[in-house]
């Protein structure tokens, strides 16, 4: 049964991480209510934590995508085509 609980943890914890793609503004709300007993020094500071995590982890994800799509010969205008 724990195991089913903790499937489900981690695709709600998923669905909660795509948020912020779909709707930034519901975003803001979330912050805003996740974050209720923290003082404004330690929001903002949690803030650009995500921040520099979310730049570190797109940089790695666009060199990696290249390295992958030159290893498997895939070009941009052929994943155009391909639709």
């Amino acid at each position: 049964m724990t195991g089913i609980l903790q499937l489900f943890q981690a695709i709600g914890l998923g669905l909660v991480l795509l948020l912020p793609l779909a709707n930034p503004l519901t975003t803001v709300a979330l912050l805003l209510g996740l974050s209720g007993n923290m003082t404004r020094e330690e929001r903002n500071q949690q803030s650009l934590m995500a921040s520099v995590y979310v730049f570190c982890i797109m940089t790695v994800a666009f060199y990696a995508g290249q390295v992958v799509m030159n290893t498997f010969g895939i070009s941009i205008p052929g994943l155009r085509i391909a639709g």
